[in-house]
């Protein structure tokens, strides 16, 4: 081996340092040149380079020369002579030809320990060499061939054995053989004999081995090794054998999350049994990102509560209430469990606050669950319908009027009692209180100076109520409503809703829409009751109902008006249409006024004072009559308009009443020429009972400018549920026609001649004197279209 001498120079140039590259940069390299001990910086590249060449040769010329003779001599001598038939022949022939020499012993048995032990020259060990120089130079195959021999050697002693298996399942994994059974049960059998001599030597080849498939990218097969030997009593093992596992999962070609996840947690747990309490941190931070918002509510609870219960054992209590924060939502915790983390977080919620600012927590708590869309801001004294119907009639009222739309922000009057409404949800399996539930307002953009401690807080801008308490059941969904008194004209905007949970936290939630409420000054407030109104009516019956009026607001109220969805039921009527004028007895001749005009809207009189003014605070009725006009199942809805007497300013009330109209009778008419009389007609009736109970036939109006009813036969008609009955009647042509332009056929006519002719005058039509024929013993005066014959009917039972 040649020799190189290093010729250490002074003054030759200081090149970089190799060796010291770890350094922090911080550290001053020119304080390593003052040290007595630092030669390395006097070598240059030449010597580094020689010392380079010198390894190598030393490496490749000398040691591997030594492995191959040792390898061929050991081959020569031991292996060959096991070998083949020759090799068998020559044990044969040392047996029995050597005379009584003994052969030299390769082992021998420790008198204290009962444990085998090989010397280091005996053929067992020398092959063991032989494998081990074979395994080196990475001939695989011939090593496994070698180890194979010395199993059967090394069958009952276990160390010796352990580590024959070893080198035997690492040769076949070496040599890409994967799918051999062996590899793996070698692995296993070594493992097995090497945990009860000395259980370090099966951790070693344990993580060896594991190593192996890792850098083979077996991980799979890898991560199920390790799970399998991770059920120990040694809780550093167990952790670091699973921690291990789950990144062999998650390196795997379809990375298994899940997996990764779950034996992280498995191995945090193992780390905190065992007092490492950084890497139980570790992993649980690492698992915690995994099951973030999945839908495995038990084991993210399970990580909160861990987590949130070590950061405030180490004094980070804002880490702890926000991990416990967590805990405090819909899940499937049992009740005590759920009572146990809210305890938990109301201790470290007063602990924290005493040291510092807990205002942003009302952004992260969300006890109760406020549905934003379930915010609602009532004005007035009485809820508002919402339909779309309703606010197809207002439009069309205010059109027919020809007043400005109305304007779409909310407004409310000084003095108006308006009401906040919201639902809050308790999602907890635990009640919860809450106390001081009020509004966070603002009132022209300047926040209200109020103490919230009363049941009404007083300001000079607005009266708000307090709700002092409270109380949410498990699981319960609850509308609050919020009263408040505005007291001057401005703009309020409702922020949100204030209030303390548990009586110990603020908490100050927004509304996702914030809501400007427009201060007037003080306007009438309509409130109105229909009284009368029966839930079931029979088809035709006519009611009376009276329109109860009262005005509650701080202002007169004027101009009055009514539009509603079923024009051919309801009639408003003037005051001075008392129910006598409407039962008595009408004259032979009336005059009907033949105009036809769509009744768009209905403008009411008040009946004391000045007809179309309600002072404040005055209450008022009005008639009105309900006819059920058709059959089913009906939803009245009405719109009324008023406005102030002070300001133009409308406003409308939406009211609906719903009434169910059954089925009465069923009717046919005709009629036949006389054959006693001229100018007269034979009129018949067909009555068919629809009803479930006897009707009663009381009275027949005949309507007509021509002809007059009289009756034929008096005897009295009842009809019993579905009987059929027929009426006779006498019709007779007055003696003195009238003109005959005041007929409605000549009207008739003539409007469509007009119309046929596209004349744009127009017309007058002149008034229709009607004849009227009432047969029957009561005499009721029917509003009805001219020429209708109108049959009133009441229920026999109750006659």
């Amino acid at each position: 081996m040649p020799t190189f001498v290093l010729q250490l120079d002074p003054n030759a140039p200081r090149t970089v340092d190799i060796w010291t590259q770890a350094i922090q940069e911080s550290y001053s390299i020119d304080s390593k040149f003052n040290q007595r001990d630092a030669v390395q910086h006097l070598m240059s590249s030449q010597d580094i380079q020689k010392i380079d060449q010198m390894i190598s040769q030393f490496v490749l010329k000398h040691i591997f020369d030594k492995i191959c003779s040792n390898m061929r001599e050991w081959e020569r001598d031991i292996v060959s002579a096991r070998r083949g038939l020759s090799g068998r022949l020559f044990k044969v022939g040392l047996k029995y030809f050597s005379g009584k020499q003994q052969p030299a012993q390769s082992s021998f048995v420790d008198p204290v320990t009962k444990q085998v032990y090989y010397y280091y020259h005996s053929p067992e060990m020398m092959m063991r060499r032989l494998g081990d120089f074979a395994f080196m130079i990475r001939d695989y195959k011939y090593a496994q061939g070698i180890y194979d021999m010395l199993r059967k050697d090394f069958d009952k002693q276990g160390r010796y054995l352990g580590g024959v298996l070893e080198m035997l399942s690492v040769s076949l994994l070496m040599q890409g053989l994967s799918s051999d059974c062996r590899r793996k049960q070698y692995m296993e059998q070594a493992i097995g004999l090497y945990e009860p001599l000395k259980p370090l030597l099966a951790i070693r080849a344990s993580m060896w081995y594991t190593d192996l498939l890792k850098d083979l990218k077996y991980y799979r097969e890898a991560a199920q090794h390790l799970i399998k030997y991770s059920a120990d009593d040694s809780d550093y093992k167990c952790a670091l054998f699973l921690e291990q596992a789950a990144f062999c999962f998650l390196m795997c070609k379809i990375p298994k999350h899940r997996k990764y996840a779950q034996h992280l947690v498995l191995a945090g747990h193992r780390y905190s049994k065992a007092g490492q309490l950084d890497y139980y941190l570790r992993n649980y931070s690492a698992s915690k990102t995994i099951y973030e918002d999945s839908q495995w509510t038990l084991i993210e609870d399970h990580l909160h509560f861990s987590l949130g219960k070590f950061q405030s054992q180490k004094g980070d209590l804002e880490s702890g209430i926000d991990y416990f924060i967590r805990l405090l939502r819909k899940s499937r915790q049992a009740p005590h469990i759920q009572r146990q983390y809210l305890s938990e977080f109301l201790y470290l919620y007063q602990n924290y606050s005493k040291t510092a600012n807990v205002d942003h927590l009302s952004e992260l708590l969300h006890i109760p669950v406020i549905h934003h869309d379930s915010l609602q801001v009532l004005t007035g004294l009485k809820e508002s319908e919402t339909d779309e119907k309703f606010l197809e009639m207002e439009q069309e009222l205010l059109k027919e009027l020809k007043h400005k739309p109305m304007e779409t922000k909310l407004s409310c009057a000084v003095g108006e009692t308006t009401r906040v409404v919201f639902v809050a949800h308790n999602d907890l399996s635990v009640p919860i209180p809450i106390n001081n539930v009020t509004l966070e307002l603002l009132f022209d953009g300047q926040p209200l100076l109020i103490e919230y401690k009363t049941e009404m807080a007083v300001s000079d801008q607005v009266q708000i109520q307090t709700l002092l308490d409270v109380s949410l059941d498990a699981g319960e969904q609850k509308t609050i409503t919020i009263q408040m008194h505005p007291k001057q004209k401005g703009t309020l905007k409702i922020l949100g809703v204030r209030y303390l949970l548990c009586g110990i936290i603020p908490i100050l939630k927004k509304f996702e829409k914030q809501i400007d409420l427009t201060i007037t000054p003080p306007m009438p407030v309509l409130d109105l009751q229909l009284h009368g109104v029966p839930e079931s009516m029979v088809a035709g019956q006519v009611v009376q109902a009276v329109l109860e009026i009262n005005n509650k607001g701080s202002a007169g109220l004027r101009g009055l008006v009514v539009q509603h969805s079923h024009p051919t039921f309801v009639l408003f009527c003037s005051p001075d249409v008392s129910d006598q004028y409407m039962t008595q007895q009408p004259d032979n001749k009336i005059q009907f006024d033949n105009q036809i005009r769509p009744q768009r809207f209905t403008k009411l009189e008040l009946p004391e004072g000045d007809k179309d003014l309600l002072p404040s605070t005055l209450t008022t009725v009005l008639p009105v009559w309900i006819r059920a006009s058709r059959i089913g199942k009906h939803q009245i809805k009405f719109v009324f308009l008023y406005q102030s007497e002070e300001t133009t300013t409308w406003r409308t009330l939406r009211y609906s009443v719903q009434v169910q109209v059954n089925p009465t009778l069923r009717m046919n008419s005709f009629a036949r020429t006389s054959m006693t009389h001229l100018n007269e007609f034979i009129f018949g009736i067909e009555l068919e009972n629809l009803h479930l109970k006897p009707l009663s036939v009381t009275q027949l109006t005949c309507f007509s400018p021509l002809w007059t009813m009289s009756s034929i036969e008096e005897d009295p008609c009842v009809l019993g549920p579905g009987e059929i009955k027929y009426l006779y009647f006498r019709l007779s042509r007055i003696s003195a026609p009238p003109n005959p332009s005041q007929t409605p056929e000549f009207e008739t006519a003539f409007m469509i001649e007009s119309f046929i002719k596209q004349d744009q005058k127009r017309h007058s039509v002149k008034p229709i004197d009607l004849l009227v024929s009432s047969l029957g013993q009561v005499h009721l005066f029917i509003l009805a279209h001219p020429r209708l014959l109108s049959i009133l009917l009441q229920d026999a039972c109750s006659i």
